[in-house]
């Protein structure tokens, strides 16, 4: 199919793309910068490790957002001026890889959130579960994984250029490596993180519950209001998979019919970029300390401000 067939959705499809990423890559690098430089002036900040794995929520959804932002700018060009090709070999397939990693990485992340909640309800008594050098060796181990695990799909004709959207996509066709990416970029992540919150949910509601004697009323507390990040984590995760879902129906599509509709990977792209946008707002409701973050520093600012009008008015 030409693209000069569907060019004014395509351009609508691309432009609502290029506007989600930009001010999901916005939120992202605000929401970055308040958390790392509250991490490296305060060093005894009590929500240190929880705002840690939220930065790196964040540096995900920047990741896959930056890369959407350059994908779908490039492909406006090609819809808007009629270019024959816009396709540069391997470099495309790899930016593809990149992206699919992106993917993986925003839900690996929110999975790491879900089991530090877990340790510090389940194992609230072993500190090193909690302590802030464990999660950054935790966090490295993630990026590692996600990495490692899509370098299959790479080698083995998983991304193929396409003509009609300018920019390299997931080869359908190519069911083994379909089947792969699904099971490990969407389905394992999920599967733990739910598994971490019915299980702490157990621990917690059973009626000889040795969990809730040994703490004292502060973790009590505390844990039941983990319980509650937990279960909001994994509705993020369901909001996630709103783009795993026109994957599916188009993947059996194919296999019945052996056909792939012309508006397939602008859909998926949308939804998943609406979807990012929205778990990076949702993300500030979840965890409540980046928002109080977020008014102590506009306060802050605040006060500087008036404190340095002061100062002027003094010396006029």
């Amino acid at each position: 199919m030409n693209s000069s067939t569907y060019q004014l959705p395509n351009i609508l499809i691309d432009c609502s793309i290029i506007t989600f990423s930009a001010i999901t890559i916005c939120i992202s690098l605000a929401i970055l910068q308040l958390i790392l430089s509250e991490l490296l002036e305060r060093k005894n900040f009590p929500h240190r490790v929880a705002s840690l794995l939220t930065a790196n929520v964040y540096l995900s959804l920047f990741f896959f957002s930056a890369l959407a932002l350059e994908q779908f700018v490039r492909a406006y060009l090609g819809h808007r001026y009629l270019i024959v090709s816009l396709s540069d070999g391997i470099y495309c397939q790899f930016r593809c890889y990149l992206q699919w990693v992106s993917i993986c990485g925003i839900m690996y992340s929110n999975t790491l959130q879900g089991i530090y909640r877990l340790c510090r309800i389940v194992f609230h008594t072993k500190q090193v579960l909690q302590s802030f050098h464990f999660y950054m060796k935790m966090i490295v181990i993630q990026w590692i994984l996600c990495f490692t695990i899509l370098i299959p799909s790479f080698f083995l004709d998983g991304y193929k250029y396409s003509v009609e959207n300018y920019y390299c996509e997931s080869n359908y066709r190519n069911i083994p490596v379909t089947f792969f990416n699904g099971t490990f970029s969407y389905s394992l992540p999920l599967e733990v993180t739910t598994t971490c919150y019915v299980y702490t949910w157990r621990k917690m509601h059973r009626r000889d519950n040795n969990l809730l004697q040994t703490m004292s009323r502060i973790q009590e507390m505390n844990a039941r209001r983990d319980l509650v990040v937990l279960f909001r984590i994994c509705i993020i995760h369901g909001l996630l998979l709103v783009f795993f879902a026109p994957s599916t129906i188009l993947f059996c599509i194919y296999i019945g019919t052996g056909y792939v509709p012309w508006w397939s990977s602008q859909v998926q792209w949308l939804v998943l970029s609406f979807s990012t946008t929205c778990v990076s707002v949702l993300l500030l409701f979840v965890s409540p300390y980046v928002r109080e973050l977020w008014i102590k520093r506009f306060h802050r600012q605040h006060r500087h401000d008036q404190t340095t009008v002061q100062i002027i008015m003094r010396v006029m």
